[in-house]
């Protein structure tokens, strides 16, 4: 995994009864002696209020083709 590239990782329910694979994108290189890296979720659902942390990633983006995503979705830095 490398900066900026998109990724798809298992990410549990809140009650941790199960997992789901959802897009993530990663937010640095490979980090220290296990080559840990930092991620942030992608979500389908665009909120009507974006919050200052979130980025809108639009199906209209001239680059939207090259993120390998289906729809317009927000990258949620919560």
């Amino acid at each position: 995994m490398t900066k900026h590239k998109i990724v798809l990782v298992p990410f549990p329910f809140d009650d941790l009864s199960s997992e789901k694979v959802r897009p993530a994108v990663c937010l640095t290189d490979p980090i220290g002696l296990h080559d840990h890296v930092i991620l942030a979720f992608i979500t389908s659902r665009v909120p009507d209020q974006l919050l200052p942390s979130d980025l809108a990633i639009n199906v209209n983006d001239a680059d939207f083709a090259a993120t390998g995503l289906r729809v317009s979705s927000t990258l949620a830095l919560i």
